[in-house]
């Protein structure tokens, strides 16, 4: 059943979305999945609050990016076996917005801090954090185990 959060709606059906694309790769299967997600999803959440009426719940805005991971983790095969698929959760970068409007820096802040929370639950999920500067890009590398 398609359900919505705040007028965005969300698609159950298995054959859309992230869950066909796991059931369709089969030989040989994915052993790692990478997720970057969420800079959409910041400006949607910041563009119509000013600069100071912060109040966006972090946790439902990663909400859906942590679907996408858990939807990896789940993944079983057609004898009901998890896949034992790993993800990569890359951290939402900094942005031209979040510059203009500190509600997105803040949301997007609060955001990379809820998936690394996340990971650190998962032993199947890890955490890089990416800060873009200009043209240079940094990347902040945490532990991987696979």
């Amino acid at each position: 059943m398609d359900f919505s959060v705040d007028g965005r709606l969300y698609y159950t059906d298995s054959n859309i979305g992230l869950q066909s694309s796991l059931d369709g790769i089969c030989n040989p299967s994915l052993s790692i999945v990478i997720i970057l997600a969420g800079t959409n999803d910041i400006g949607q959440f910041t563009s119509s609050f000013g600069s100071t009426n912060y109040n966006i719940d972090a946790q439902q805005a990663v909400y859906p990016i942590i679907k996408l991971h858990k939807t990896c983790l789940n993944s079983v095969d057609d004898n009901g076996i998890n896949k034992n698929i790993h993800t990569i959760a890359i951290g939402i970068p900094s942005s031209e917005w979040q510059v203009m409007n500190q509600d997105a820096t803040t949301l997007c802040n609060d955001m990379n801090k809820a998936l690394q929370q996340f990971s650190s639950t998962e032993n199947r999920v890890s955490f890089i954090e990416v800060q873009i500067w200009e043209e240079t890009i940094e990347l902040y590398r945490f532990p991987i185990s696979i």
